[in-house]
């Protein structure tokens, strides 16, 4: 009988944190360039002063610069210290405010110094960089105006008589020089040219970033969401007993979900007709009696969805079905109805799997209880036993903690004399978690030794048919192979993830037929519960690994780089330790895109996170800084050190380049250590920076560790 139940599930639910990229791109790009700009023009006119230039002064341009820097110091601080919590208007303002600030005292240092035209060679350039960077139309009419009324005011200074006259660049140039007007004009269009180019691509840059940070931060959240509703139905699966509570729970997480039309659970009867047992949704009706699809799904035992060719035009409702599977043994299916014109996909079919397979294990696992145990008592005590396991290794995500906790549960619970655990590599490639109970150190190290895929006997033959074996007098079976001499009764469950066996509990004791069939079933329902832990440990451990990755390089990104960094300096400044970090930069590395394509540059990346990889040390952490800048953090090194194994990597990239590359490329590198050149990790990185800059303006594809 159906019934229909609803959507209230109390209690407080898991919501993922939804993270969204920092928006601070035209700020710090402004910022930076500014202060550069700045400072160049004040070293332009101090150098002049030294070589006896005595027209014109430097006193109002230097005078100028000196309140730029008073003004710029703090919008600066502003833009680095809290770049991660404004939004794109903010950072579109103060990037405006620095242009701004940036127009007005680059025309007073050109109007002292060549006269009110020669400010034009700064505006008419900037003025466009600054219009596209931006891209609003009130811009364009603000940044038009001020260069109006600037410039007519200049000249109405110098023509009235009432302002100081400077001796202009241009002055009678056209009459006297027209050749050279000639080439200023076309070096103005140039210049007009290229600082459009420049912006149009560094806008196009900085939201092609943005729009992938929040590409990858969208799809971190849809992996946290469905890892949230694995663990609440692990978490329901396992604080209950009564299969209507699981199977009432489980439904109305999958609903609210997957926001379907009509969720139903189907249960295979004596006869193999199904009956709907639960149901919930506005489309119960048309579903709960069409129960065909469901015996499809069921009889080839994988889960499906239909249609398999969506029409497209969203007037039908698309359904995707998972049986409840067991070792082969069907027991119903769960459907799940999306709305109209609602899509389904692989991703969300695998995760009702997924689901599915562990409410089939609970289904089982009680079913299995209610026909075996005829000893109430003990069944209750193995129940209570299973359920305080359950729950103990659903909230751990550890597969040593998981393994230690089913080894000691599965001997204590048969009373088994020996007993080990084998929990394989994900990959296959050998073993992830071994764990003995009750052996001595020679056995110990001689069941180590053994190879997974040869496995022979009792053990080899659970491998080979994923099913439990159990033999009550060893010395009568042909495969068994001894282990220790007083062994009269073995048991080995494996432990299946996926249809895949990849693990293994083998439990020993010295008595004959010292395990019941209760006892099987039970280390089976411990080994099914462990195998969900399993699977759900990976995902996490998937979910976790991928958020730390830069998914080019495969090194680890910007924001692990500085949670490691914090934690091997708290470690270093607590055991008295040294610690150095280097930033490298690969040298002109836009024009090598520009001239080869983006496609080449990914190339040169990829090739030099593998070398970093390869030729640093297994406790340096490798990481790709953001877009062409590399660091590594390298801990329990003295800067001396730091700054060979740096000169080693930079000659090593140098010579070792693949020859069929269009160009070859060097690199720049930046030394900070830990105490010399600072106590934290943000002095750490703003002195490394620094330093990798310093090459850059030295020459290039070299290493600056001083300075």
């Amino acid at each position: 009988m159906v019934e229909a139940i609803g959507t209230d599930l109390g209690g407080s639910q898991y919501q993922p944190e939804r993270t969204e990229p920092f928006k601070a791109n035209y700020a710090l790009v402004v910022t930076r360039w500014s202060m550069y700009a700045g400072g160049l023009a004040a070293a332009v006119l101090l150098v002049g002063r030294l070589l006896g230039l005595e027209q014109p002064g430097i006193m109002l341009p230097m005078i100028t610069l000196a309140v730029f820097y008073v003004i710029l110091s703090p919008v600066a601080f502003f833009a680095r210290r809290y770049r991660n919590s404004w939004d794109e208007r903010l950072d579109l303002i103060v990037a405006g405010v620095m242009i701004c600030l940036d127009i007005v005292t680059g025309s007073v240092v050109l109007f002292a110094t060549g006269g009110p035209e020669s400010a034009l060679l700064l505006l008419v350039p900037v003025v466009p960089f600054a219009l596209r960077l931006m891209g609003r139309v009130i811009h364009s009419v603000v940044f038009a105006a001020a260069l109006i009324l600037a410039l007519g005011a200049m000249t109405a200074l110098e023509e009235i008589g009432n302002g100081i006259h400077f001796s202009s660049v241009t002055d009678n140039l056209a009459t006297h020089h027209p050749a050279v007007a000639i080439t200023l004009v076309l070096t103005v269009s140039a210049a007009v040219i290229a600082s459009t180019i420049l912006a149009d691509s560094t806008a196009k840059m900085l939201r092609r970033r943005e729009a992938e940070a929040l590409e990858f931060s969208e799809k971190m959240n849809l992996r946290a969401e469905k890892l949230g509703l694995l663990l609440r139905v692990g978490r329901l699966l396992s604080r209950t007993t009564s299969f209507d509570d699981i199977a009432r729970g489980a439904l109305e997480h999958i609903h609210q979900h997957f926001e379907a039309y009509a969720t139903v659970l189907y249960l295979q009867q004596p006869g193999g007709r199904l009956e709907v047992v639960q149901a919930l949704g506005d489309g119960i009706g048309p579903e709960a009696d069409e129960t065909t699809l469901a015996m499809t799904t069921l009889a080839q035992g994988h889960a499906r969805l239909w249609p398999p060719n969506p029409s497209g035009d969203g007037s039908a409702h698309s359904a995707m079905v998972a049986p409840l599977l067991v070792e082969g043994t069907g027991y119903g299916a769960i459907k799940v109805v999306a709305p109209s014109g609602a899509d389904l996909n692989q991703s969300k079919l695998a995760l009702l799997e997924t689901i599915a397979a562990e409410l089939a294990g609970t289904l089982r696992t009680a079913g299995a209880y209610q026909a075996t145990n005829a000893d109430l008592s003990r069944a209750a005590a193995e129940l209570e036993a299973l359920n305080a396991f359950t729950r103990k290794i659903s909230a751990s995500f550890d597969l040593q903690a998981i393994s230690d906790s089913l080894l000691e549960m599965a001997i204590r619970v048969t009373t088994s004399d020996h007993g080990n655990i084998t929990i394989m590599r994900e990959d296959g490639a050998g073993q992830e978690v071994v764990r003995f109970m009750g052996y001595d150190e020679v056995t110990e190290r001689r069941l180590r030794a053994l190879s997974w895929g040869l496995s022979r006997g009792l053990y080899g033959r659970a491998l080979r048919t994923a099913r439990p074996v159990c033999v009550g007098d060893v010395t009568s079976d042909l495969d068994y192979v001894p282990v220790m001499p007083d062994v009269r009764s073995k048991m080995c469950v494996p432990i299946v993830v996926s249809g895949r066996v990849e693990g293994m509990v083998n439990l020993e004791s010295a008595h004959r037929e010292a395990y019941s069939k209760s006892d099987v079933d039970f280390v089976a329902a411990l080994a099914e519960s462990t195998a969900v832990s399993v699977k759900n440990a990976r995902l996490y451990r998937t979910v976790e690994e991928a958020a730390r990755r830069d998914g080019l390089t495969g090194l680890y990104n910007h924001s692990y780089l500085h949670q490691r960094l914090e934690q091997e300096l708290e470690r270093s400044q607590r055991y008295a330790r040294r610690l150095s970090l280097i930033i490298m930069d690969v040298d002109d590395f836009k024009q090598y895109n520009d001239l080869n394509g983006h496609l080449a540059g990914d190339q040169v990346l990829r090739w030099l996170g593998q070398t970093l990889l390869n030729t640093t040390r297994r406790v340096d952490v490798v990481a790709r800084y953001g877009g062409e800048e590399f660091a590594v953090i390298m801990p329990e090194t003295t800067h001396d050190s730091a700054l060979q194994a740096a000169e080693k990597l930079r000659a090593l990239i140098d010579s070792k380049q693949p020859s069929s590359w269009p160009a070859q490329l060097t690199l720049s590198f930046g030394v900070a250590s830990y105490p010399d050149d600072g106590r934290t990790s943000a002095a750490l990185v703003d002195i490394a920076d620094q330093r990798m800059y310093l090459a850059k303006r030295a020459g290039k594809n070299q290493v600056i560790a001083f300075g």
